[in-house]
C-alpha cells in the first residue's frame, strides 16, 4: 500500500517553512497544570536549575512566588531581571521589564503565568505578546500556564465550573511549543491547599467551596490531559510526515467514517459518534468527490449528512480522487485513523470484477493495520446496486445510441470490403470504433458496443457467414479475446478519462485558490481586503458579502460594517451576532435562523474568532457541493487575510502609542526645563526685593530688573514658540504678503537682538542692489530669529555669526546664516527640523520647536531651507525664496 502513497507535495512545503521559521525562532517550553497549585512554576525553577547546571545562559523575567518558602529559595541562585515599576491610578505596579531581557539577549527566560493582563498603557496589552517578542528575538522562554486558560477550553471550563475566563492565551501560540504537563490529583492539591501551600487558610477554605470543589478538579485535570494527549498526537502526526512514514501507529484511537448523498450515511455517522464517544476518540468524516456532477437531491443530501456530522463532533474532509477506496486510505493514512467505519455495499459482482473487487473487499485487503467496521444497510436500502444503473455516472440515452450507430457504421463500410481487407481486420476496426467511444461515452455503452460488435462480427464477417456457427478454433479464439480486448479497454480508457476530469476539476480548484490568494495577498489593509474579498465572491460564487469585525480590545461584535451596507439591518445584525458568539453558520440555507436574508459564517483565525463574513448569493439556490469546499477555502483565506491586517493595524499602534509615549516625555522634558528656569530666576529675583538690604540699593534693584525682564522674556520665547506651532498644525498660518527689501528684514531681526544682549558677534553682509522680496515680515522675522537663537544658544560666547544675502544662478535670493561652532553629526542633519528634536549629547535647554517653525514658515513663503556642516567648522543654514514669484494668502 505504500507504493501508492506519495509524499504531497504541499504538505512537504508546509513542513520546511514550519522548520525554517522555528529555526529562526526562540523555543517556547510551557509547563501546563489543570490550575494554580500544581507545582508549574516549582518545575519551571527546576528545569532552569537542570539548565544552568549544563552551562546555559538563563535569568528569571517574571517569577511570581506568592511568598512560597520553596519557591522563593529556587528563585535565589538565579540572575533575576529587575522588574519594570510603574505607577497606574495612584498604586506602584510592577511588571517584567521587557527591554531590559532583550538587551540583556539570554539564551533562556523564566516568564510565569503567561495568561497575565499587563499593566495599562504597556507596549503589549497581554503577557504572551511579550513572550511572542521574546521567541522572535530568538531567546527561549520557560513559562507556565493554567489549562483554562486556553483559548478553545474556556467555554467547557466555564461550564464545568461557573467561572468565567477574562484571561486567555491563543491555542496557536503553543502550536509548535513543548508542552510539560504537571499532573498532581484532586486529593493531593485539597492537601496542599489545607496546608497553607496554595493560598492562605482563609481564602484556601473558600476556594475549596467554589471554583477548587473536587468534581470541578477531576474535570480540569481530564481536560489537561487530554489536551495533552492532542498535542503529543500532532507532534507525532508531524514526525511521520517529515519522515515520510506512511503506515498507521496506534497509540491512540482515531475514527473516520465514510459520508455519501446517501440516506444511510446517517446510521453510519450516528454509529461512529457512539464508538468515539465509548472509545474517548476523535472522528472525521470523509466525502470523496469522484468528479461526477451530483444531482441537486444529492448535493443537498451530501451537505445534510456532513453538516449532521459536524453537530456531532466530527472534522469534515473532502477528498477529490477517482476511486473511493483510494481516497479513503489516502486521508487514514494522513491522519493516522486506526479504524474505518464503512457502510456494507451491494454492488453487482459484474461492477465487482471490472473494479477489481467490492469496496469493502478492496478496502480490507489495503488497509494493512487499520481496523475497518462495516455496518450494515437500513432494510429499506438493501438492495442490489445494479451494475446496469452504476451510481457513479448514469449514461444518457444519447451515448447507447451513438455506440449502437458507431458500431453499425463501422460493419455497414467493413461488409462490402470484407474480401479486401479480410474479416480479421473488420475485427480490429471494431476495436478502434470502440476505443474512440471509450472517449465520449460511459462504461455501459461501451459493454453494449463490445456486444454488439461482436455479435455483427461474428454474424456477418466470420465464415461461414449469417450464421453464428464458427469452424475454426483459431476465429472461436479471436472473437472471445476481441471481445474481452474490448470490454477492458474500453472500462480502462472510461477510467483514465474519469481519472483525467477528476484531475481537471482539481486544477481547476487551485486555480481558482490561487487567483483568490494573490488577490488578497496584494491587499495592504481591511478595506482592500473586504473589496478583494466581494470582487473574488461576484467572480466565482455569483455573490456578495457583508463582513463583521470584533471591537477592538473587547470581545464583542461591532456593529460597525464593510462590504455591501445595504445588507446591514439590525435583524441581519442579530444573526451574524449569533453566529459570532456561537462559532457556527447561520441564516439562509441553514437549519439555526434559516429566514435570514443572508448566510453568515464565522472567521476564526488561529488566534480564535474575529468577526462574521455574511453572502448573499444572487441565484438564491444552494451551491453544489464542489463549490461548498471552494468557498469553505476561500472563507480561510480571507480569515487568514483579516488577522494579518489586524496584526499589522495592531503593531502600528503600538508603535503609534510608544512613539507618542516617548515624544510625550521629550516635550515634558523641554517645557519643564525651560519653564522652571526662569521661575527660578523670577522666584529668586522676588525674594531679592524683599530683602531690606537690596531693596535699598538701587544698582541691584536694577539688577534685578533685568534679571526679571530676561526670564519674561524668555518664558514669552516658549509660550509664543507653542502657540505658533499650534497655528501651523491647525492650518491657521495666514500670511500678509508685501514687498521689503533683505536690508529693511535683517534690520529689524538685529534690532529684536541687542535687546536681548546676545553676546556672539554677528557680521552682516548684503551684496548691492538685490531686487525686493515678497514676504510677511514678521513670521519671517521670527523664522531668522529661530535660527539666530539657535546658533546663540549652541556656539561659545566668543564665536561669531555671519549673515550673507546674495543672488544665486537661478535669479532666486539666498541667505546663508552661519557659526563657527563645532556643527552637529552629519546623521542628524537630516532630523533638525523635525519637531522636538534634539541633537544627542547637546546642553539642556529649548523645546526642539523653533527650527521647526522656521521650516514650515519658509515652506509657507515657497522658499526652501537646508543645513549643512562648513568644512572648518560650525553649522550653516541656507535660506532660497524667489523674488518674482507672487505668494497668494495661505
Amino acid at each position: 500500500m505504500n507504493d501508492d502513497f506519495r509524499p504531497n507535495p504541499d504538505e512537504i512545503l508546509k513542513t520546511i517553512k514550519i522548520e525554517e521559521e522555528n529555526f529562526r525562532r526562540g523555543k517556547l517550553r510551557v509547563f501546563l497544570g489543570m490550575c494554580a497549585g500544581a507545582g508549574k512554576t516549582y518545575a519551571m525553577l527546576k528545569a532552569a536549575h537542570q539548565a544552568k547546571a549544563e552551562g546555559v545562559d538563563i535569568v528569571v523575567g517574571y517569577v511570581e512566588t506568592h511568598g512560597r518558602r520553596e519557591t522563593v529559595q529556587l528563585t535565589e541562585d538565579l540572575e533575576i531581571i529587575p522588574r519594570f515599576q510603574r505607577i497606574y491610578r495612584d498604586v506602584l505596579l510592577e511588571e517584567m521589564n521587557l527591554d531590559a531581557i532583550l538587551e540583556r539577549n539570554p539564551k533562556v527566560v523564566l516568564v510565569d503565568e503567561l495568561a497575565h493582563s499587563n499593566i495599562p498603557e504597556s507596549r503589549h496589552i497581554k503577557r504572551y505578546q511579550d513572550v511572542q517578542e521574546l521567541l522572535r528575538q530568538g531567546i527561549d522562554v520557560y513559562t507556565t500556564l493554567n489549562v483554562q486558560h486556553l483559548e478553545s477550553r474556556t467555554e467547557t471550563v466555564t461550564e464545568v465550573t461557573g467561572v468565567k475566563i477574562h484571561e486567555t492565551v491563543p491555542d496557536s501560540l503553543l502550536q509548535s511549543a513543548e508542552i510539560e504537563l504537571i499532573d498532581i490529583t484532586p486529593d493531593e492539591l485539597l492537601k496542599r491547599m489545607s496546608e497553607g501551600k496554595v493560598y492562605v487558610p482563609e481564602k484556601a477554605h473558600a476556594a475549596t467551596m467554589n471554583f477548587f470543589r473536587k468534581g470541578n478538579l477531576h474535570a480540569l485535570r481530564e481536560i489537561a490531559l487530554r489536551f495533552t494527549a492532542e498535542r503529543v498526537d500532532i507532534d507525532m502526526l508531524d514526525y511521520m510526515r517529515a519522515k515520510n512514514i506512511f503506515a498507521t501507529w496506534k497509540t491512540t484511537e482515531k475514527l473516520m467514517v465514510a459520508v455519501g448523498p446517501s440516506p444511510s450515511s446517517q446510521k453510519l455517522i450516528r454509529w461512529t459518534r457512539r464508538m468515539a464517544f465509548n472509545l474517548g476518540a476523535q472522528w472525521i468524516a470523509v466525502s470523496i468527490d469522484l468528479g461526477n456532477t451530483l444531482s441537486k437531491k444529492a448535493q443537498d443530501n451530501l451537505l445534510r449528512n456532513q453538516n449532521m456530522a459536524k453537530e456531532l463532533g466530527a472534522k469534515i474532509i473532502h477528498v477529490v480522487d477517482n476511486d473511493v477506496v483510494s481516497g479513503l486510505l489516502k486521508v487514514a493514512i494522513q491522519y493516522n485513523v486506526t479504524q474505518i467505519v464503512i457502510g456494507k455495499t451491494n454492488e453487482h459482482p459484474l461492477h465487482n470484477y471490472l473494479n477489481g473487487g467490492s469496496i469493502v473487499d478492496r478496502l480490507l485487503k489495503n488497509s494493512e493495520n487499520i481496523d475497518i467496521y462495516v455496518v450494515k444497510a437500513d432494510k429499506s436500502t438493501h438492495r442490489h446496486t445494479s451494475f446496469w444503473k452504476i451510481p457513479e455516472r448514469k449514461s444518457k440515452y444519447k451515448e447507447y445510441i451513438n455506440a449502437a450507430l458507431t458500431i453499425l457504421l463501422i460493419a455497414g463500410i467493413s461488409f462490402p470490403l470484407r474480401n479486401i481487407i479480410g474479416y480479421q481486420s473488420v475485427g480490429l476496426f471494431f476495436l478502434l470504433g470502440i476505443a474512440s467511444l471509450s472517449l465520449t461515452v460511459g462504461r455501459f455503452p461501451i459493454f453494449i458496443a463490445a456486444l454488439l460488435s461482436s455479435l455483427i462480427w461474428n454474424f456477418f464477417f466470420i465464415p461461414p457467414i449469417f450464421t453464428f456457427h464458427i469452424n475454426n478454433i483459431h476465429d472461436i479464439i479471436a472473437l472471445l479475446a476481441n471481445f474481452f480486448i474490448a470490454m477492458t479497454g474500453g472500462s480502462l480508457i472510461n477510467r483514465i478519462r474519469k481519472s483525467q476530469s477528476v484531475l481537471q476539476k482539481s486544477q481547476d480548484n487551485l486555480s481558482v485558490l490561487f487567483s483568490i490568494l494573490e488577490a488578497l495577498n496584494n491587499a495592504s489593509s481591511i478595506k482592500e481586503v473586504v473589496n478583494m474579498t466581494r470582487k473574488e465572491l461576484n467572480k466565482h460564487f455569483d455573490a456578495d458579502g457583508i463582513i463583521y469585525l470584533k471591537e477592538k480590545g473587547n470581545a464583542k461584535l461591532d456593529n460597525r460594517f464593510f462590504g455591501n451596507g445595504t445588507f446591514f439591518n439590525d435583524k441581519e445584525f442579530s444573526v451574524a451576532n449569533w453566529t459570532y458568539e456561537n462559532k457556527k453558520q447561520a441564516g439562509h440555507f441553514t437549519n439555526t435562523l434559516p429566514y435570514a436574508e443572508l448566510q453568515y459564517f464565522p472567521l476564526i483565525s488561529r488566534e480564535g474568532i474575529i468577526g462574521v463574513l455574511g453572502i448573499r448569493f444572487d441565484h438564491n439556490s444552494k451551491l453544489p457541493q464542489e463549490k461548498i469546499i471552494l468557498l469553505r477555502s476561500f472563507i480561510s483565506q480571507i480569515t487568514s487575510s483579516l488577522q494579518r491586517e489586524i496584526n499589522i493595524d495592531e503593531n502600528k499602534r503600538k508603535q503609534i502609542y510608544t512613539e507618542s509615549q516617548k515624544l510625550f516625555q521629550t516635550v515634558l522634558n523641554s517645557v519643564s526645563h525651560e519653564l522652571r528656569t526662569p521661575i527660578s530666576v523670577i522666584t529668586t529675583a522676588v525674594s531679592n526685593m524683599n530683602d531690606k538690604n537690596t531693596a535699598s540699593k538701587p544698582e541691584s534693584i536694577k539688577q534685578i530688573g533685568e534679571e526679571l525682564n530676561s526670564a519674561a522674556m524668555r518664558l514669552n520665547v516658549l509660550v509664543e514658540n507653542i502657540l505658533d506651532m499650534s497655528r501651523i498644525e491647525s492650518g491657521y498660518l495666514s500670511l500678509n504678503l508685501q514687498m521689503y527689501e533683505a536690508g529693511d528684514l535683517l534690520g529689524i531681526v538685529l534690532n529684536e537682538l541687542e535687546k536681548e544682549k546676545v553676546p556672539q558677534p554677528i557680521n552682516l553682509h548684503i551684496e548691492d542692489n538685490l531686487p525686493m522680496i515678497k514676504i510677511d515680515i514678521n513670521w519671517f522675522k521670527q523664522a531668522i530669529i529661530n535660527i539666530l537663537h539657535n546658533a546663540v544658544s549652541y556656539t561659545p560666547p566668543t564665536s561669531r555669526i555671519d549673515i550673507q544675502v546674495k543672488m544665486n544662478d537661478q535669479h532666486q535670493m539666498e541667505m546663508e546664516i552661519a557659526d563657527n561652532g563645532s556643527g552637529v553629526p552629519v546623521d542628524a542633519l537630516d532630523k533638525l527640523f523635525e519637531k522636538f528634536y534634539r541633537v544627542p549629547g547637546s546642553k539642556s535647554g529649548g523645546t526642539g520647536l523653533g527650527l521647526t517653525i522656521t521650516k514650515a514658515i519658509i515652506d509657507a513663503h515657497n522658499g526652501t531651507i537646508t543645513a549643512t556642516n562648513k568644512p572648518e567648522g560650525g553649522l550653516l543654514f541656507k535660506i532660497t525664496l524667489d523674488t518674482e514669484q507672487d505668494h497668494g494668502q495661505q
